[in-house]
């Protein structure tokens, strides 16, 4: 009985650290299914450097689903192919959108590079325009983000919990095959079930944990 306790008080917990870790991580929004194939061959044209198709296909994400964070998306990819001009006005439409603090530097910061073109090309929305941009501000760059940093090492920890548990539960396995009685190996082997199927939740969290910190390095790293 008391191991039974032992091994639900550990799947509670895994399943608690789960739902914190998930709560806190702050996922873009989901696109509508007719944008998302769209988004997925921008960002496939962005990884091979095919800068010019990347801005095509986030165009054509933005006409159907006009999301704010394509329009930074938009503007790094025609900034990337020398257009500073256009890109411009797209990093200006996204700050005017009042970005979270971090990803307003960030834009500012990409806006900054751009600064040549954007004095000669009047500004399409004064309250963009009123913006301050510093050359100097620091980049954030995809290993800057510390809440994947935080999934990462928990998701890691939460598996080798999981290695821990399954190494118990064969222990135990093996102690119920050489019992003295028929009630002792019973209740060893009720007790490496429990500590398997721990294993397993374990797994599964720590799966996702690592899942979700590799899925906000991409987009971090989309961004730079």
């Amino acid at each position: 009985m008391h191991r039974s306790r032992v091994e639900r008080a550990i799947a509670l917990a895994l399943v608690l650290l789960l739902h914190t870790s998930m709560s806190r991580a702050q996922q873009p929004p989901a696109l509508t299914p007719e944008a998302q194939p769209h988004l997925a061959r921008a960002l496939k044209h962005y990884d091979a450097k095919e800068y010019a198709k990347a801005a095509a296909a986030i165009e054509a994400t933005y006409a159907i689903d006009p999301n704010s964070d394509l329009l930074y998306m938009w503007a790094q990819s025609v900034r990337l192919t020398g257009d500073c001009a256009a890109a411009v006005p797209l990093y200006e439409r996204y700050l005017a959108t009042r970005p979270a603090p971090a990803e307003a530097e960030r834009a500012q910061t990409n806006l900054a590079r751009c600064e040549p073109a954007r004095v000669a090309t009047p500004p399409s929305h004064p309250a963009a325009s009123a913006l301050v941009v510093d050359a100097s501000v620091a980049r954030h760059p995809w290993y800057g983000d510390k809440l994947a940093h935080a999934l990462a090492g928990s998701g890691l920890v939460v598996l080798g919990v999981g290695g821990g548990l399954e190494l118990a539960a064969r222990s135990s396995l093996v102690s119920a095959r050489a019992a003295g009685t028929y009630r002792e190996a019973d209740d060893r082997a009720d007790a490496a079930s429990l500590r398997h199927r721990a294993a397993l939740g374990a797994v599964a969290v720590g799966s996702a944990l690592l899942l979700t910190a590799a899925v906000r390095y991409l987009v971090a790293a989309v961004r730079e």
